[in-house]
């Protein structure tokens, strides 16, 4: 398992209890880990107001961010622990958003790559697709 810097700035910040080896100690014996992250969970989303995000959707939220960056499925594969690559497909979904953004970085470099080339020209079209 990796953590990444600001999950270990956030772990590092929490308070420590004194004589406890543990970052999450117990809270009834601090001489042992955290056990209960479903009730905590509860409570968290409740306080969110997020009832209906279950804590395995965050994997797929990170999964999700990763490819969106341009991170390979065998990357995200790696890092999320899975043994099957179709597995991580299900996790890495692709927003509305990248794709959104992926239609306008070509649609720019189209019309750049026309714009400086002294042989191309962007030419009108009407609402049948037929120059004006």
């Amino acid at each position: 398992m990796f953590l990444n810097a600001p999950a270990l700035a956030l772990l590092a910040g929490l308070p420590r209890v004194t004589g406890s080896p543990w970052v999450l100690p117990s809270t009834r014996r601090p001489a042992r880990h955290f056990v209960g992250l479903p009730h905590v969970w509860e409570r968290i989303r409740a306080d969110a107001g997020a009832e209906d995000v279950r804590l395995h959707d965050l994997r797929h939220t990170a999964a999700s961010v990763g490819r969106a960056a341009g991170l390979s499925l065998g990357i995200l594969q790696g890092l999320l622990g899975h043994r099957e690559a179709r597995t991580t497909e299900r996790y890495a979904h692709i927003g509305r958003d990248p794709i959104h953004e992926a239609a306008e970085l070509i649609g720019r470099r189209i019309s750049e790559a026309l714009e400086s080339s002294t042989r191309g020209r962007l030419v009108p079209l009407n609402a049948t697709g037929c120059a004006v």
